[in-house]
Protein backbone atom coordinates (compact mmCIF):
# COMPACT_ATOMS: atom_id res chain seq x y z
CA UNK A 1 0.00 0.00 0.00
CA UNK A 2 0.94 3.78 -0.81
CA UNK A 3 1.78 5.63 2.07
CA UNK A 4 1.56 9.58 1.76
CA UNK A 5 3.77 11.91 4.24
CA UNK A 6 1.28 14.62 5.96
CA UNK A 7 3.35 17.11 3.67
CA UNK A 8 2.76 14.86 0.31
CA UNK A 9 -0.74 14.69 1.65
CA UNK A 10 -1.09 18.49 2.41
CA UNK A 11 0.35 19.11 -1.16
CA UNK A 12 -2.04 16.25 -2.89
CA UNK A 13 -5.16 18.20 -1.13
CA UNK A 14 -4.25 21.51 -1.81
CA UNK A 15 -3.56 20.52 -5.75
CA UNK A 16 -6.59 19.09 -5.95
CA UNK A 17 -8.21 22.17 -4.23
CA UNK A 18 -6.45 24.37 -6.73
CA UNK A 19 -7.84 22.41 -9.27
CA UNK A 20 -11.42 22.54 -8.25
CA UNK A 21 -11.12 26.23 -7.85
CA UNK A 22 -9.50 27.02 -10.94
CA UNK A 23 -11.46 24.39 -13.57
CA UNK A 24 -14.34 26.48 -15.45
CA UNK A 25 -16.72 23.46 -15.22
CA UNK A 26 -19.81 25.07 -16.77
CA UNK A 27 -18.30 25.86 -19.85
CA UNK A 28 -16.21 22.40 -20.39
CA UNK A 29 -19.79 20.30 -19.82
CA UNK A 30 -21.28 22.94 -22.44
CA UNK A 31 -18.26 21.93 -24.85
CA UNK A 32 -18.35 18.17 -24.12
CA UNK A 33 -22.18 18.72 -24.63
CA UNK A 34 -21.71 19.21 -28.45
CA UNK A 35 -20.55 15.87 -28.75
CA UNK A 36 -23.35 14.20 -26.45
CA UNK A 37 -26.51 16.14 -25.69
CA UNK A 38 -27.87 13.35 -23.57
CA UNK A 39 -25.14 13.22 -21.29
CA UNK A 40 -26.08 13.94 -18.03
CA UNK A 41 -24.04 16.87 -15.68
CA UNK A 42 -23.04 14.52 -13.34
CA UNK A 43 -21.62 11.82 -15.87
CA UNK A 44 -19.76 14.72 -17.31
CA UNK A 45 -18.43 15.90 -14.04
CA UNK A 46 -16.94 12.76 -13.54
CA UNK A 47 -15.05 12.78 -16.62
CA UNK A 48 -13.84 16.34 -16.33
CA UNK A 49 -12.56 14.85 -12.90
CA UNK A 50 -10.37 12.52 -14.79
CA UNK A 51 -8.41 15.10 -16.59
CA UNK A 52 -5.90 18.03 -15.95
CA UNK A 53 -6.43 21.34 -16.35
CA UNK A 54 -3.82 24.02 -17.54
CA UNK A 55 -3.72 27.27 -19.31
CA UNK A 56 -0.38 27.95 -21.82
CA UNK A 57 0.93 30.49 -23.61
CA UNK A 58 1.69 30.84 -27.15
CA UNK A 59 3.85 28.61 -29.02
CA UNK A 60 3.86 25.87 -26.63
CA UNK A 61 4.39 22.44 -27.08
CA UNK A 62 1.45 20.40 -25.32
CA UNK A 63 2.23 16.52 -27.26
CA UNK A 64 5.66 15.47 -28.70
CA UNK A 65 6.36 12.60 -30.61
CA UNK A 66 8.24 10.79 -27.78
CA UNK A 67 5.43 11.11 -25.73
CA UNK A 68 4.78 7.48 -23.84
CA UNK A 69 1.05 8.41 -22.71
CA UNK A 70 -1.88 8.78 -25.17
CA UNK A 71 -2.61 12.38 -24.73
CA UNK A 72 -6.27 13.41 -25.52
CA UNK A 73 -6.97 17.38 -25.15
CA UNK A 74 -10.10 19.51 -24.89
CA UNK A 75 -9.44 22.94 -26.33
CA UNK A 76 -11.26 25.66 -23.93
CA UNK A 77 -9.89 28.45 -25.45
CA UNK A 78 -7.63 29.09 -27.76
CA UNK A 79 -5.96 27.20 -30.73
CA UNK A 80 -3.92 24.35 -31.15
CA UNK A 81 -1.59 23.52 -34.33
CA UNK A 82 -0.25 19.83 -35.02
CA UNK A 83 2.86 19.05 -37.31
CA UNK A 84 5.57 16.89 -38.43
CA UNK A 85 8.55 16.99 -40.43
CA UNK A 86 9.21 15.36 -43.84
CA UNK A 87 11.86 13.26 -45.01
CA UNK A 88 13.63 16.63 -46.09
CA UNK A 89 13.06 18.47 -42.55
CA UNK A 90 10.38 20.30 -43.99
CA UNK A 91 7.58 21.13 -41.20
CA UNK A 92 4.34 20.11 -42.07
CA UNK A 93 0.96 21.36 -41.05
CA UNK A 94 -1.73 19.07 -41.01
CA UNK A 95 -3.91 19.86 -38.19
CA UNK A 96 -6.05 22.99 -36.77
CA UNK A 97 -7.92 22.53 -33.92
CA UNK A 98 -9.84 25.82 -32.66
CA UNK A 99 -11.85 26.13 -29.40
CA UNK A 100 -14.16 23.05 -28.16
CA UNK A 101 -12.14 20.51 -30.29
CA UNK A 102 -10.35 17.44 -29.31
CA UNK A 103 -6.88 17.32 -30.35
CA UNK A 104 -3.79 14.33 -30.24
CA UNK A 105 -2.13 11.79 -32.34
CA UNK A 106 -4.48 9.93 -34.18
CA UNK A 107 -2.52 7.30 -35.02
CA UNK A 108 -1.23 6.96 -30.97
CA UNK A 109 -4.26 7.70 -29.82
CA UNK A 110 -6.69 4.56 -31.99
CA UNK A 111 -3.71 2.34 -33.25
CA UNK A 112 -1.09 2.68 -30.68
CA UNK A 113 1.48 3.60 -33.17
CA UNK A 114 4.69 5.92 -32.46
CA UNK A 115 4.46 9.49 -32.19
CA UNK A 116 4.49 11.57 -35.03
CA UNK A 117 3.07 14.63 -34.69
CA UNK A 118 4.05 17.58 -32.50
CA UNK A 119 0.63 19.77 -31.18
CA UNK A 120 1.50 23.65 -29.76
CA UNK A 121 -0.51 26.10 -29.14
CA UNK A 122 -1.47 29.16 -31.00
CA UNK A 123 -1.94 32.04 -28.70
CA UNK A 124 -3.51 31.71 -25.24
CA UNK A 125 -4.55 28.50 -24.19
CA UNK A 126 -6.65 26.60 -21.85
CA UNK A 127 -6.46 22.98 -22.32
CA UNK A 128 -7.73 19.73 -20.16
CA UNK A 129 -5.75 17.03 -21.02
CA UNK A 130 -6.74 12.84 -20.23
CA UNK A 131 -4.86 10.03 -20.76
CA UNK A 132 -7.24 8.46 -24.12
CA UNK A 133 -7.39 5.22 -22.58
CA UNK A 134 -8.48 6.43 -18.93
CA UNK A 135 -11.03 8.70 -20.81
CA UNK A 136 -12.33 6.09 -23.44
CA UNK A 137 -12.91 3.68 -20.47
CA UNK A 138 -14.86 6.15 -18.08
CA UNK A 139 -16.74 6.64 -21.32
CA UNK A 140 -17.60 2.85 -21.85
CA UNK A 141 -18.25 2.16 -18.35
CA UNK A 142 -20.14 5.61 -17.21
CA UNK A 143 -24.36 5.43 -17.90
CA UNK A 144 -24.44 8.41 -20.58
CA UNK A 145 -21.31 8.90 -21.97
CA UNK A 146 -20.94 5.98 -24.71
CA UNK A 147 -22.69 8.71 -26.87
CA UNK A 148 -19.61 11.32 -26.23
CA UNK A 149 -16.95 8.82 -27.11
CA UNK A 150 -19.28 8.15 -30.84
CA UNK A 151 -19.45 12.16 -31.05
CA UNK A 152 -15.49 12.43 -31.17
CA UNK A 153 -15.12 9.79 -33.55
CA UNK A 154 -17.46 11.34 -36.00
CA UNK A 155 -16.91 15.07 -35.30
CA UNK A 156 -13.17 13.69 -36.30
CA UNK A 157 -13.94 11.43 -39.68
CA UNK A 158 -16.49 14.21 -41.20
CA UNK A 159 -13.48 17.24 -40.44
CA UNK A 160 -10.93 14.33 -42.07
CA UNK A 161 -12.86 13.57 -45.18
CA UNK A 162 -14.37 17.09 -45.61
CA UNK A 163 -10.30 18.34 -45.95
CA UNK A 164 -9.70 15.78 -48.08
CA UNK A 165 -12.70 16.33 -50.37
CA UNK A 166 -11.96 20.13 -50.30
CA UNK A 167 -8.46 19.39 -51.15
CA UNK A 168 -9.07 17.03 -54.22
CA UNK A 169 -12.01 18.83 -56.02
CA UNK A 170 -11.41 22.45 -55.40
CA UNK A 171 -9.25 24.82 -56.91
CA UNK A 172 -6.30 26.47 -54.53
CA UNK A 173 -8.65 30.10 -54.71
CA UNK A 174 -11.58 28.25 -54.21
CA UNK A 175 -10.46 26.11 -51.15
CA UNK A 176 -8.83 29.38 -49.34
CA UNK A 177 -12.49 30.93 -49.95
CA UNK A 178 -14.09 28.12 -48.18
CA UNK A 179 -11.73 28.41 -45.34
CA UNK A 180 -12.20 32.26 -44.98
CA UNK A 181 -16.34 31.51 -45.11
CA UNK A 182 -16.50 28.20 -43.11
CA UNK A 183 -12.91 28.24 -41.13
CA UNK A 184 -11.97 32.06 -40.69
CA UNK A 185 -10.28 31.63 -37.52
CA UNK A 186 -7.77 28.96 -38.87
CA UNK A 187 -7.16 31.91 -41.57
CA UNK A 188 -6.72 34.90 -39.24
CA UNK A 189 -4.63 32.62 -36.56
CA UNK A 190 -2.28 30.42 -38.71
CA UNK A 191 0.79 32.68 -40.14
CA UNK A 192 1.09 32.52 -44.20
CA UNK A 193 3.61 29.14 -44.01
CA UNK A 194 1.39 27.00 -41.63
CA UNK A 195 -1.60 28.19 -43.84
CA UNK A 196 -0.16 26.92 -46.76
CA UNK A 197 1.35 23.88 -45.66
CA UNK A 198 -2.25 23.39 -44.36
CA UNK A 199 -3.76 23.89 -47.85
CA UNK A 200 -1.16 21.65 -49.16
CA UNK A 201 0.36 24.52 -51.60
CA UNK A 202 3.62 26.68 -51.61
CA UNK A 203 3.59 29.81 -49.76
CA UNK A 204 3.76 32.05 -53.11
CA UNK A 205 0.52 30.10 -54.84
CA UNK A 206 -1.48 31.12 -51.20
CA UNK A 207 0.69 35.09 -51.55
CA UNK A 208 -0.70 35.27 -55.22
CA UNK A 209 -4.25 34.41 -54.09
CA UNK A 210 -4.69 36.67 -50.94
CA UNK A 211 -3.46 39.69 -53.57
CA UNK A 212 -5.66 38.61 -56.57
CA UNK A 213 -9.03 39.12 -53.98
CA UNK A 214 -7.58 41.40 -51.51
CA UNK A 215 -9.91 44.74 -51.01
CA UNK A 216 -12.59 43.11 -52.81
CA UNK A 217 -14.89 41.32 -50.78
CA UNK A 218 -12.77 39.99 -47.93
CA UNK A 219 -12.35 42.17 -45.03
CA UNK A 220 -8.96 43.25 -43.99
CA UNK A 221 -8.77 41.72 -40.89
CA UNK A 222 -10.00 37.94 -42.44
CA UNK A 223 -6.64 37.80 -44.18
CA UNK A 224 -4.03 35.71 -42.58
CA UNK A 225 -1.00 36.73 -40.90
CA UNK A 226 2.03 37.91 -43.11
CA UNK A 227 4.56 36.97 -40.50
CA UNK A 228 6.31 33.81 -42.04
Amino acid sequence: MLTLSKKSLSDLRTKHFLFAMNLPRKEIIGLLKKFAPSASSEALNQLIDTGHYTVRGDRETIITPGMATKKLVLIISGSVRGYFYNNKGDEKVIFFRPKGYFAGDIGKIFYNQPGKYTFETIGRTELIAFDFDTFKSACINTKGLTTLLTGIYEEVIYTLNNRVENMITLSNEAYYRELLSKKPELVKTLKSKELAQFMGINPVSLSRIVHRIKNKEVPQEMLPDKTV
